[in-house]
């Protein structure tokens, strides 16, 4: 297509054939192609500027997204606490302070009296009966004082329903970050954070009830002195031992 003194040509294969167009609806079907394509690219542009205009955002250690995709939690003030507590006695207490889980109170590497932990971190959920909370408690465990970690989510009945979704939707962010634990206490007061709810929380993850404390003490002193007596009632008789010089096996022919 050729423009002449304002009008259009459309020129064939033959050089010799020169149509004039009075009619321009075919040079606007020629052209809609073309302008297709041009708003394509000033759309491909428009978007990456948007995107070189909105600022990048990057997490902080410790945040760690839900599971639910609805907000983060930030736990980065809380490292700390939860890596000694995952090998030795304790506790620590962990609060809200705006969109962020903080130590509110810990005992860390404690004497490891279960009991003792156990009834200060009860003291201190009391203390505070009206928030939601988490908790990260150790104990040493049976005969053997094997080290036990309990993740407690407290979320008290007295809450609204928006507060209690806030903590059900950041809980899995809690368990992700603690990583470590034996077994899960949810409490709703602070009569479920004793020393018996505990203990029992883990003699049933444990599986297999092979006792603990005195019960398992007497169990170790029946077997004792079942064994005992049976090798009193043996018919092995006195070992005699041989006079001379001990005759090497090695040496010996076969």
């Amino acid at each position: 297509v050729v423009a002449f003194d304002g009008e259009m040509l459309l020129q064939g294969r033959d050089d010799d054939v020169i149509v004039h167009l009075k009619d321009t609806s075919c040079l606007q079907q020629v052209e809609k192609p073309q302008q297709q394509q041009q708003q394509q690219v000033v759309k491909k542009q428009q978007v990456v500027k948007k995107a070189q205009e909105q600022p990048v955002v990057k997490k902080a250690a410790g945040r760690v997204t839900s599971s639910k995709g609805v907000g983060d939690v930030d736990l980065s003030a809380c490292g700390d606490a939860v890596a000694s507590l995952r090998t030795a006695p304790g506790w620590a207490l962990l609060s809200y302070d705006g969109l962020s889980l903080v130590p509110a109170e810990a005992e860390l590497e404690t004497a490891g009296d279960a009991g003792a932990d156990v009834s200060r971190l009860q003291a201190a959920v009391a203390a505070r009966r009206d928030e939601v909370l988490f908790a990260y408690v150790t104990v040493l465990y049976g005969d053997s004082k094997r080290v036990k970690n309990v993740l407690v989510t407290y979320v008290p009945d007295s809450l609204s329903g928006m507060r209690k979704a806030r903590a059900n939707m950041h809980k899995p962010a809690v368990e992700r970050f603690v990583q470590y634990f034996h077994t899960l206490l949810q409490a709703t007061s602070p009569a479920d954070v004793d020393v018996q709810t505990v203990m029992a929380k883990l003699k049933a993850a444990g599986g297999a009830n092979y006792g603990g404390g005195d019960a398992f003490s007497g169990v170790k002193s029946q077997a004792f002195n079942s064994y005992s007596a049976k090798e009193v009632e043996g018919n092995i008789g006195a070992v005699e031992y041989a006079v001379g010089t001990p005759t090497s096996v090695i040496s010996r022919g076969f």
